[in-house]
């Protein structure tokens, strides 16, 4: 496939916790990957897709799975970094 770009460190952190394991060992790393997702949530991002589909929302959480969940006007859907070409403010 095609190199997929991610904004910082954000796509670790969206990813599954078998993906965060690796930044336990590496505090600076964790600490700058939970700054990148505190900066993103609340702001209107948009959601770059696979396909080059764009939807724009507001990052609201992550869940358990470690997904994003964007608020938009027709409600939420949570994206998974794997599904992520670039999270990018709005």
């Amino acid at each position: 496939g095609e190199p997929v770009e991610r904004t910082g460190l954000l796509g670790q952190v969206l990813g599954s916790l078998h993906g965060l394991m690796g930044l336990l060992d590496d505090t600076e790393a964790l600490r700058a990957a939970y700054a990148d997702v505190c900066v993103t949530l609340g702001r209107t991002v948009d959601v770059h897709l696979p396909g080059g589909e764009v939807r724009r929302g507001e990052a609201l959480d992550v869940d358990a799975t470690g997904a994003l969940v964007v608020g938009t006007d027709d409600g939420t859907f949570a994206v998974a970094a794997g599904d992520v070409v670039h999270v990018r403010p709005a």
